[in-house]
């Protein structure tokens, strides 16, 4: 069953119509694959250092995303989909995308914000850390760019989450003990919640464009 945060997000991209288009994609940490499963790209390739048992026709491969086993300018896209804060050396991470990406291409990223809060706020600090955020809870936009570095082209934008970060933890019940109703729940949230993106409690989503820095 697909997690639930893995479920938010793929709506709430869906709800914001954002579009992937590239040929030939890297999803680095892709868990089970279900974000390259929504994609028609040619050539979907998902790495996780745990096993996995990725869907239909994607290629998985088990690695470390901060060495990755891919020539450089292999893909069109590389994505990292609430990746970068579980990774202890985030910048090398981030390094090995773009050199897998090739010129012109682009990569995406989504982290939770530095200062992001679940409903009943007091608890947003052990809820951080179930979700394994044990190096860090999340980045401001000005951290996100240090780590693609001065200058090269990229757009950050703060998705808030307001109607899943207040009901969170009853979805995240829901999700077990009547996983339907949750995911109904949860693409209504992820609709809401496109409306009302702006605010500094939520996720930060980034594209950069990789070229002449």
């Amino acid at each position: 069953m697909m997690r639930l945060g893995s479920r938010y997000r793929l709506n709430s991209l869906r709800a914001y119509r954002v579009r992937f288009e590239a040929n030939r994609v890297l999803d680095v940490g892709c868990h089970d694959g279900a974000f390259l499963s929504s994609l028609e790209s040619v050539m979907r390739v998902g790495a996780d250092v745990a096993s996995s048992s990725p869907q239909g026709s994607i290629l998985f491969v088990q690695a470390d995303g901060r060495r990755l086993p891919f020539r450089s300018d292999s893909f069109d896209q590389a994505v990292a989909l609430d990746v970068i804060e579980h990774v202890p050396d985030d910048v090398k991470l981030m390094r090995e995308m773009l050199r897998v990406t090739q010129h012109g291409g682009s990569i995406f990223v989504t982290t939770p914000s530095v200062n992001i809060r679940i409903f009943p706020p007091f608890l947003t600090g052990w809820i951080s850390r179930k979700w394994g955020h044990h190096w860090r809870r999340g980045y401001t936009e000005d951290g996100l760019r240090a780590l693609v570095g001065d200058g090269r082209p990229c757009f950050i934008m703060e998705y808030n989450a307001p109607a899943y970060r207040f009901w969170y933890l009853p979805l995240r019940v829901l999700s077990v003990l009547w996983p339907a109703i949750a995911q109904r729940l949860v693409s209504w949230a992820a609709r809401w919640d496109a409306r009302h993106s702006e605010g500094h409690r939520g996720f930060y989503w980034m594209w950069c464009k990789k070229g002449n820095v």
